[in-house]
């Protein structure tokens, strides 16, 4: 079960950062976050890590999915972006496992130590998500329970919560 606390309004904040932990140990198991949020549009891209310890299990993908499921649900948002280096087959898993549809290249759109790389973009737009509802919900690794924090406009100031 995924939980998804309440994050504060709109106006006071710029990113969302998402701590996601085992249920029942509370151990950390990455984290999820929104930013580059374009506010008139609705459009948001998704970023996020995954602790050593967790990786393969699906747990990024459970949590991608269910941040992308409140954005564009409950929150009503018209669009979801992932962007991941065409290397990057892992995060190019991830983005397919939580339903994003892959959408093309972006040509040294990326830059990660080596340098300048490809992305594929992906994106999570409201249609998909009737799409998955109707394939059922996604397997779960493990119950999760996602934080949520946010930083303000103002100082900057992190402010965290849970749900």
């Amino acid at each position: 079960m995924v939980h998804r606390g309440v994050p504060p309004p709109a106006y006071v904040r710029r990113r969302h950062h998402f701590a996601v932990t085992d249920a029942g140990s509370g151990q950390l198991l990455g984290t999820v976050g929104l930013k580059k949020t374009d506010w008139p549009t609705r459009v948001s891209e998704v970023g996020y890590w995954s602790a050593p310890w967790a990786r393969g299990r699906g747990v990024t993908a459970e949590a991608t999915r269910a941040l992308g499921e409140w954005l564009l649900g409950e929150q009503g948002f018209q669009r979801l972006q992932l962007f991941a280096a065409t290397g990057n087959t892992a995060s190019q898993r991830v983005a397919e496992k939580a339903g994003f549809q892959r959408e093309g290249i972006l040509r040294n759109a990326g830059y990660v130590h080596a340098g300048l790389v490809d992305l594929f973009v992906f994106s999570l737009v409201p249609g998909d998500l009737e799409e998955l509802t109707q394939r059922g919900p996604a397997a779960m690794s493990r119950a999760l329970v996602v934080h949520w924090s946010w930083h303000g406009e103002g100082d900057g100031a992190a402010v965290a919560g849970g749900g």
